[in-house]
């Protein structure tokens, strides 16, 4: 895959509009947004006189202003004002201004950062992105030459780029960590154009159509423009918009200054109709408001991203038939014919949705008699350890009833003791550390959720509270220690009984129970905290749908909800943990174990409550040098073929980390199935 290198300029000025250059750049700007949907564009005009350097060098400027005073740039929509976020040992920030256009909007954000003003910053952004603007334009109009349009189309894709949006985004990675790190999601975008320069540090890679990622190296001289969904709406489907993402290992700060341009939030977007051909290119997508798609984006971004627009505006084959006809301009009665067919459509669709969540119900489990855990290798031992084994093989999870556990006010203690520790200071916090990913602290900011965590490794060990304890309180704090240490501890003991029952439900020899053992040999605790702009009610899924690696996952919450899990028909289901229980959460290395009998449940957080939402979780799992290998008696040719080679769970870590965005569903299965 080679993406098209374009040059507009002739002689220090745009080719002629109706040139015969013209026709002929207007069919390689068709063919390379149809094939690819991203083009390189050389633009020496626009970076004579050291203009590309003085925008980074203002960039610079801008970045490495006090973090209290970046923060005053905010925004209430998602996405916009000033993100910032530690993510694999990468900082990273970026600053979004809407209606780049309008004068007021770069001096608004150039008098909240330097009170005293910044002239030179504040013109060579409006310079800049009114060039960079004007070449959208250029560029749309092509398409509309490319595809032979008549010309009242030019109407058409002005208002294609009626809004004209800038992000401003910087990375900073950690000189010590050479892992390749994917900070921005895979991700199609949602406006028209995106055209983009970065400061000469690579980092940007498009997916081709058959899968494969590419390294996209911008040359100085040159932007890389990228199609959106808006546009790949209104040529219905004939160009491609391109996954991307950012993939960096650089030790340089990299700086990519990106202007976005969308229509209004009020456009509708509809399919010319030369562009229609019932038996080439039947219509791919019904006529829809573009602010309307975005909030369906918003709400549904993790779970739809990269077929954001086929779910909310394809046309399906029962609704074409109401679309296309005499007329593609949609008059009145088959524009209310196609409407009533979609929403019939989709009133159908949730009600099986809806069925569906009813039907599938988690499992609560009780394992206490008299106080105690019931006994093992008792008939009631033997029940309780088929219903686990089942519970784990429908659902990958069960809720645990833990009245004992939940006594004399523990519970409560313990997430006292936490909204403590997460109301302290930002520098105490940050001052909690790791090299390794997903460790140590982190916070960031996602569609007006605050999101921070602390993780703590070997928590069994002594030390690890103790270290962090008195990092956190130098003066020291011995009811924090004491009340993690022992929740910390009696959530271990609680997997162990699990993990027994788990070899007694499938009829394992005894010798099998240091297996378990061994998958529970390492005992990590991370407790979240959610804190949502009460303004707010869009629901907001914080954490990216995933399966933990783990063994088991042993989590308790402050009795606000956010947790859904996946159901093996792909159904989402929310998962309301009673203030007596905990829901134990099955990870991919007790999948391995099983030889896959087990279910390793894919979940996620949602929430859009306006109370502090705090988890506790235990994360029991291997060693990093131990090896997970099915046991013989889980392996049967005909019905339970071996699905797994051994592997070292260190190694799996590893490829999980440098992969984990791409292979997040079946990291397992890409790095050990057979």
């Amino acid at each position: 895959m080679t993406i098209s290198c374009l040059d507009f300029w002739k002689d220090g000025k745009i080719i002629e509009e109706g040139s015969e250059e013209w026709k002929e750049m207007s069919m390689k700007v068709r063919e390379a947004c149809e094939s690819y949907g991203c083009f390189l564009l050389r633009c020496d005009e626009m970076n004579s006189n050291g203009a590309r350097e003085e925008l980074f060098n203002n960039m610079k400027a801008l970045f490495d202003l006090p973090q209290e005073t970046k923060q005053k740039h905010t925004s209430p929509k998602p996405f916009r004002g000033f993100n910032s976020y530690n993510y694999m040992s990468t900082l990273y920030e970026s600053f979004a201004i809407d209606d780049v256009l309008l004068s007021t909007s770069v001096d608004n954000l150039t008098n909240l950062m330097w009170p005293q003003g910044n002239p030179q910053f504040c013109e060579t952004l409006k310079g800049t992105s009114l060039k960079m603007s004007d070449l959208s334009l250029v560029i749309l109009k092509m398409i509309v030459e490319g595809y032979g349009l008549p010309r009242h189309h030019i109407s058409d894709v002005e208002n294609l780029k009626s809004s004209c949006n800038v992000r401003m985004n910087m990375y900073d990675t950690d000189k010590k960590n050479t892992v390749n790190r994917n900070i921005a999601n895979d991700h199609i975008d949602k406006n028209t154009l995106t055209i983009l320069c970065e400061n000469e540090v690579p980092g940007l890679q498009v997916q081709s159509k058959t899968g494969e990622w590419v390294d996209v190296v911008i040359p100085k001289n040159c932007f890389v423009v990228i199609v959106g969904d808006a546009l790949k709406a209104w040529s219905n489907g004939r160009i491609h918009a391109a996954m991307h993402r950012v993939v960096t290992n650089e030790e340089k700060q990299r700086f990519t200054f990106g202007v976005f341009v969308a229509p209004r939030e009020d456009m509708k977007i509809k399919v010319p109709r030369e562009l229609v051909d019932e038996k080439i290119h039947p219509l791919q997508y019904r006529a829809f408001n573009y602010g309307e798609f975005l909030s369906f984006y918003a709400e549904n971004r993790r779970t739809n991203n990269g077929n954001a627009l086929e779910v909310f505006a394809e046309v399906e084959a029962h609704v074409k038939t109401n679309l296309i006809g005499s007329s593609m301009e949609f008059h009145s009665d088959s524009q209310r014919s196609a409407n009533t067919s979609i929403a019939l459509w989709l009133r159908v669709e949730k009600k099986e949705r809806t069925s569906e969540r009813k039907n599938m119900t988690i499992s609560c489990f009780d394992f206490w008699k008299g106080g105690k855990t019931i006994e093992e290798g008792s008939e009631e031992w033997k029940e309780m350890s088929m219903k686990v084994r089942e519970a784990c093989e429908s659902y990958g999870c069960f809720l645990l009833r833990c009245d004992e556990m939940n006594s004399n006010g523990a519970r409560e203690e313990l997430f006292k003791n936490m909204k403590t520790l997460f109301d302290l200071p930002q520098e105490t916090k940050q001052k909690h550390t790791s090299p390794k990913p997903f460790k140590g602290f982190n916070s960031y900011n996602y569609l007006s959720t605050v999101y921070e965590s602390f993780a703590i490794d070997d928590v069994l060990l002594s030390t690890s509270v103790n270290n962090l304890t008195n990092l956190m309180w130098p003066q020291g704090n011995p009811h924090f220690c004491e009340t993690l240490k022992g929740t910390s501890l009696k959530m271990s003991d609680l997997s162990l009984v699990i993990l027994k029952m788990i070899v007694e439900g499938y009829g394992l020899p005894q010798h099998h129970i240091s297996d378990v053992e061994n998958l529970k040999s390492s005992c990590n605790v991370r407790m979240n905290m959610y804190d949502t702009d009460k303004k707010n009610t869009v629901n907001r899924n914080i954490a990216n749908d995933h399966i933990d690696k783990n063994t088991l996952t042993i989590l308790s919450e402050n009795e606000v909800p956010g947790l859904q899990v996946q159901s093996k028909t792909g159904e989402w289901v929310e998962v309301v943990i009673p203030k007596n229980c905990f829901v134990v959460i099955v990870g991919d290395a007790l999948k391995a174990w099983s030889n896959a009998r087990i279910h390793a449940a894919m979940h996620r957080v949602v929430t859009n409550e306006e109370k502090q939402r705090f988890t506790f979780g235990v994360f029991v799992a291997p060693r990093e040098d131990m090896k997970i290998e099915v046991p013989h008696e889980l392996v049967d040719e005909k019905i339970h073929p071996l699905r797994y080679r051994a592997f070292n769970y260190g190694e799996f870590l590893s490829f999980y980390a440098s992969n984990f965005r791409n292979n997040n569903g079946n990291a397992l299965e890409v790095f050990a199935g057979l």
